[in-house]
């Protein structure tokens, strides 16, 4: 985020207007993840310099994400001044990028295109390997879902430990160790 006020501070001025997306907020209707949101930015960014646009309806990923090609957050989207998508990164590479769309020489830069090209390759072999990890994990998912209905925590442990090695797999094995399970022995190391 840093980045981000940074830049919006230093290209104000050249009309650069930046706007953060937050759209992956959960709670169970879109008034209460907005709540969520705004009592979060209060807290944490009460001097927040650019706007905050909201997404519960996922159209970021229907409209941006997908088409372009992006995989992963955070992603920069870099409108210029007609309204067309000039470049799409990550916060780190918008130092690079913004002067140059600004003074017009970076649509046709051979380094916009060979950023481009790499992070579409990026962005699709990405999508690959998450189109796969989700194939291996929907049976297993399948498991324990009904194993965690019916309370019949050893066979939800059991299709855990069949799951990918991910962060999120590792967190749910944590979650259910120590509060289903009540084995902090096992429970805290995972």
């Amino acid at each position: 985020m840093a980045t981000f006020v940074f830049l919006h501070d230093k290209y104000r001025s050249d009309g650069v207007e930046a706007v953060d997306v937050a759209d992956h907020e959960q709670a169970s209707t879109a008034d209460e993840a907005r709540a969520s949101l705004d009592a979060w930015l209060t807290k944490s960014l009460p001097n927040l310099n650019f706007a905050i646009a909201f997404d519960y309806a996922d159209e970021m990923n229907n409209l941006w994400m997908d088409p372009t090609v992006s995989v992963g957050i955070p992603a920069s989207f870099v409108v210029d001044r007609d309204g067309r998508s000039a470049f799409v990164c990550y916060r780190t590479q918008l130092n690079i990028a913004l002067p140059k769309v600004l003074n017009g020489s970076w649509a046709v830069s051979n380094e916009a295109k060979a950023l481009d090209r790499e992070r579409i390759n990026t962005g699709r072999r990405r999508k690959r390997e998450l189109s796969q990890k989700q194939a291996l994990a929907k049976p297993i998912f399948a498991r324990l879902e009904l194993a965690m209905k019916s309370k019949e925590w050893a066979t939800a442990e059991a299709a855990l430990a069949a799951m990918p090695d991910e962060v999120t797999f590792r967190g749910l094995h944590a979650e259910l160790l120590l509060h289903k399970i009540r084995d902090m022995g096992v429970g805290l190391p995972v």
